[in-house]
């Protein structure tokens, strides 16, 4: 996907309305990297694990790995 905007037209968003944009890409890129994982060769499971009140980024990786090991029974990809 490729966003492009030179503010040509002049248009000044309010925050609100930048909010809804923000968060409408963040629906049709999650969207794309889903149907990107299922129509992938030899993908069996999609697991999706929302981490939140982990002290960093790191332990939530941690966090994240193991409960995906737990669950699909064998070693999760660096896709985490």
């Amino acid at each position: 996907m490729l966003l492009l905007a030179n503010g040509a037209s002049g248009i000044q968003p309010t925050e609100k309305e930048r909010a809804k944009i923000q968060e409408a890409l963040s629906q049709v890129m999650e969207n794309l990297a889903r149907q990107i994982v299922r129509d992938g060769e030899g993908a069996r499971k999609l697991i999706t694990i929302e981490i939140s009140g982990a002290p960093g980024d790191e332990a939530a990786e941690r966090i994240a790995r193991s409960i995906c090991e737990f669950t699909a029974g064998q070693d999760c990809d660096r896709r985490v």
